[in-house]
């Protein structure tokens, strides 16, 4: 019962985190290239905005979250609790990456296109993967995968499980 109170928590902190920082970083329009990095560990809780850019790391005890935004105009943004390693690297314009870990899980989700959103979440022991291309959106997590548009990975790499998708062709395992 504890543990999913503690997972409703994890997930409402990534978006209500992302929601945020997002109207923050995009509410100018197009701005310059500004890269902001957030780093928490062990109960730390970090926020940054830079010109149209943000991102926000939030670590329990023994845990460690790392968000970098470099798009220009982005957001990242990472939870993890109880033993948990989240890292989010949004690295183009538009884009969003979340990535949430906890009992001891290791998420990490990456942007390599405009406008993608990729979210990685991993619990107990699990380690996920979740890559976003242009236009694109990759989300991994506890109920499985999703891949949408042109360019998207997302992967459970403990259990194998996962999405490719590469234009048409899509590879669901």
């Amino acid at each position: 019962m504890i543990i999913n109170k503690f997972r409703f928590r994890i997930v409402g902190a990534i978006v209500g985190l992302g929601a945020g920082l997002a109207v923050l970083g995009a509410a100018g329009g197009t701005g310059t290239a500004s890269a902001v990095n957030c780093r928490a560990v062990d109960g730390q809780q970090i926020q940054k905005v830079v010109a149209h850019s943000g991102c926000g790391a939030k670590a329990g005890k023994g845990s460690q979250a790392t968000a970098l935004e470099s798009g220009g105009r982005g957001t990242a943004v990472a939870v993890a609790d109880t033993g948990g390693r989240a890292t989010a690297d949004n690295r183009q314009p538009g884009s969003v990456a979340l990535a949430g870990a906890f009992d001891g899980g290791v998420a990490r989700s990456l942007t390599v296109g405009p406008n993608a959103l990729a979210v990685a979440q991993a619990a107990k022991g699990g380690n996920t993967l979740a890559v976003g291309g242009p236009g694109s959106q990759a989300k991994v997590g506890p109920t499985g995968a999703d891949c949408y548009g042109a360019l998207s990975v997302a992967v459970d790499l403990n259990l194998a499980k996962g999405c490719v998708k590469l234009g048409p062709a899509e590879f669901v395992q």
